[in-house]
């Protein structure tokens, strides 16, 4: 059978009818808003009163004026905050295929960093796996107990050098290649990298990838708070080196 999502598409600022099932088997009627749309989560926002836990499987239908739409199957995969002050439920967004949540592997090193429940502060390694410019998904072998993280990227020198000659480019050639010259560049590559530091990010879905005797590795899937246009330039970066690998191979299949 066709999702709903196929021909009823929901839209930002839509009433929403989520209905889950107390341990009781109850039904749980509650109606929200669609506020904004997070990496592979619908951000609704209800009342705060209402919280079901994670995991918990909902039906979702689209209010048309006094009737409800046909509605599909999801599940709350969390709860988050927007501007803020907003309480709002996080909903699996059926409309986004998983795989089109990230355009390219990257394979970077990374630092998570998350103020924990318990007032203290965390700062883990990770590998970024996967990358856009609203969100990542990255390994880690330690979970944060909170929504709200931010991230540090470990930018490939190739992408530094790709920038910087990218701004000579653009740069009146008035200056000679000396000292001062070369200060400047490296002011602006360190603030490149700063421009990656501290990306602020929502949890949105997390999962067990590997257990073993010694340790767990999760898979994190997180949501940029807003989209980060110097994340959108690394993409086409890490394309063009995909690409570029591509064609290497190619030419040295043909000359074998």
């Amino acid at each position: 059978m066709r999702n709903a999502l196929h021909y009823a598409a929901i839209e930002i600022g839509d009433p929403l009818l989520i209905t889950s099932l107390s341990s009781s088997t109850q039904k749980i009627e509650q109606v929200g808003y669609l506020q904004q749309r997070k990496g592979r989560a619908l951000c609704v926002d209800v009342d705060p009163k209402f919280r079901p836990a994670k995991g918990t499987p909902i039906r979702v239908s689209r209010l048309d004026g006094s009737s409800a739409q046909p509605a599909f199957s999801s599940e709350i995969i969390g709860r988050s905050r927007l501007y803020g002050h907003m309480p709002v439920l996080l909903i699996r967004d059926q409309q986004q295929p998983a795989q089109a949540a990230f355009r390219i592997p990257a394979g970077l090193r990374t630092e998570i960093y998350w103020q924990r429940s318990d007032a203290g502060y965390s700062a883990k390694t990770a590998l970024l796996t996967d990358l856009s410019g609203e969100g990542a998904r990255l390994f880690a072998r330690s979970l944060p107990d909170v929504e709200e993280v931010s991230i540090k990227i470990a930018l490939p020198d190739g992408f530094i050098e790709a920038s910087s000659t990218r701004r000579s480019q653009h740069t009146s050639r008035k200056f000679s290649p000396d000292a001062q010259s070369t200060q400047l560049q490296d002011t602006q590559n360190q603030a490149l990298r700063d421009s990656f530091s501290m990306i602020e990010c929502h949890l949105v879905e997390s999962s067990v990838f590997r257990r073993n005797d010694l340790d767990i590795i999760h898979a994190l899937s997180l949501s940029f708070v807003q989209p980060h246009e110097g994340c959108f330039r690394l993409v086409r970066f890490l394309e063009r080196q995909a690409l570029q690998r591509g064609a290497e191979a190619t030419r040295q299949q043909a000359a074998a």
